[in-house]
């Protein structure tokens, strides 16, 4: 008697990654036709700054003396010179354009740091994986999308540029360096992924994104002459000094002080603080500083507490083992954070930069490690999302109420974050194939647990070969 055989069942997976795809690609286009929506009703946001300044640079004129019924350009001129291919089309197409490339730079963002944080995870970053984790962080983070799509600030290409440097860290450290130049091209704060790349004795990207900064910065000089552009150059920095209330340099870019009641940074918090107590207006930048220094501390009790390398890393050729690919992942969400936190000008849509840490909530929460707690991945998960939606009122407007006053966004982000240290140093001591011998019972969270995924919308994919618990 011949028993034929049945075909070989394929597998779902592709159809379900599609199936997510659509979701990820529907959802951004919701925000895209509700910003392009509000672009034809001639509310152009930043974007009318950007273009006047383009203009200004093609036209010899100063693009920092500003314009009637246009917010002060305050950047340096690369980003001025980076809008003038926009600066012959009239305002609304102009818009329009600009609107459709922040929309690609954040759709690129989630893909490429969703697949960069499950690669340093050791966990497949197959389509399915991919696209279901940048949907879930597209959710987390759809209130600040929706703001910076709406505002048509700098932030996606902020955005984009931490991506491609995390990214390309340890592929293409010199592409790594110009991805992170421009950033430092546009707002400053990013001139801090140079001390933490020299921190982790990466060399090669620590140089190029020196640089290129200096490349950068030089680069209009190509067009407006060398002399106005340091003019500019010295007109955007000098405008810094206005940030602790010292006042700004005759001529220099309108830069806000630190204590501006739209500002949610914990810095700024302190500022406003400060100014009510009649204390000097440095003092709210020391303590946001002090802030920082305490959070500092305490990563590294974390880190001791687990016997984890904080200061003596490897080179960086050396740096392929664990923990340090998955340690490079969790810090690299802590900086963007840490920016966001104690900066000391955030508004409501600079958090497009928290899908970033979104990202590592989202894999933390899918790909739970057997031995470790899902609860405290729920708490994260939940306070993340306090931080990037509420006030409610806040959507697309600047609101200067209580929450927003005191900081509350950015301490529940920074929260957030905390917890997702800690779980992302408990996995980092785990293996792929189970809890090492020497892990102690429940680690920080409480017992041990069996732990299943947090976020149900798409099934984990096992890791080969590996006896994962919680995905079985």
């Amino acid at each position: 008697m011949r028993i034929s055989e049945s075909p070989p069942r394929r597998s779902a997976a592709p159809w379900v990654a599609a199936v997510v795809c659509v979701a990820l690609l529907t959802l951004l286009a919701g925000l895209f036709v509700d910003a392009r929506h509000r672009i034809d009703k001639n509310d152009t946001g930043a974007f009318s700054t950007y273009q006047e300044a383009a203009r200004d640079l093609r036209d010899g004129r100063d693009p920092y003396a500003g314009h009637v019924g246009t917010y002060s350009y305050v950047y340096p001129p690369l980003y001025a010179l980076l809008c003038r291919p926009l600066a012959a089309l009239p305002l609304i197409t102009a818009a329009h354009a600009m609107l459709l490339v922040n929309t690609a730079f954040v759709l690129a963002a989630l893909l490429l740091t969703s697949r960069s944080v499950l690669e340093r995870l050791a966990i497949p970053a197959s389509a399915l994986n991919v696209v279901g984790v940048a949907f879930s962080a597209a959710l987390i983070a759809a209130v600040p999308i929706h703001n910076e799509l709406r505002g048509m600030e700098t932030n996606a290409l902020l955005l984009l540029s931490f991506t491609l440097g995390l990214y390309w860290l340890d592929r293409r450290p010199g592409r790594a360096g110009f991805a992170l130049a421009v950033a430092i091209n546009i707002k400053y704060l990013p001139i801090l992924a140079i001390p933490y790349m020299l921190l982790r004795r990466r060399w090669a990207a620590a140089a190029a994104t020196a640089l290129w900064s200096a490349a950068l910065a030089l680069l209009p000089a190509l067009f407006i002459g060398w002399t106005t552009n340091l003019r500019y150059l010295r007109m955007a920095v000098g405008g810094l000094g206005n940030l602790a209330g010292a006042g700004s340099a005759a001529g220099a870019a309108h830069v806000n002080q630190a204590s501006v009641s739209s500002s949610i940074s914990i810095t700024s918090t302190f500022a406003r603080l400060a100014e009510a107590l009649g204390w000097p207006s440095r003092s709210g930048l020391a303590l946001g500083a002090a802030a920082a220094a305490c959070c500092g501390l305490m990563a590294v009790v974390a880190y001791r507490h687990r016997r984890l390398p904080l200061l003596l890393w490897p080179a960086a050729r050396a740096q392929t083992a664990s923990p340090f690919q998955s340690l490079v992942a969790i810090e690299w969400a802590g900086l963007v954070t840490g920016i966001l936190a104690f900066s000391p000008n955030t508004q409501n849509r600079n958090l497009v930069l928290a899908v970033i840490p979104a990202v590592l909530a989202v894999v933390l929460a899918r790909f739970p490690r057997a031995g470790i707690s899902p609860r405290p991945v729920v708490i994260a998960v939940i306070t993340m999302l306090v931080a990037l939606i509420l006030p409610i009122a806040a959507m697309g407007h600047e609101n200067t109420g209580i929450w927003q006053h005191s900081g509350m966004p950015c301490w529940c982000l920074l929260a957030a974050y905390a917890v997702l240290l800690n779980i992302g140093l408990n996995t980092c001591l785990i293996r792929v194939d189970g809890p090492p011998a020497d892990l102690k019972a429940g680690g920080v969270f409480g017992p041990p647990s069996t732990a299943q995924p947090i976020l149900p919308l798409l099934p984990p994919l096992p890791l080969p070969g590996a006896r994962l618990t919680a995905h079985h």
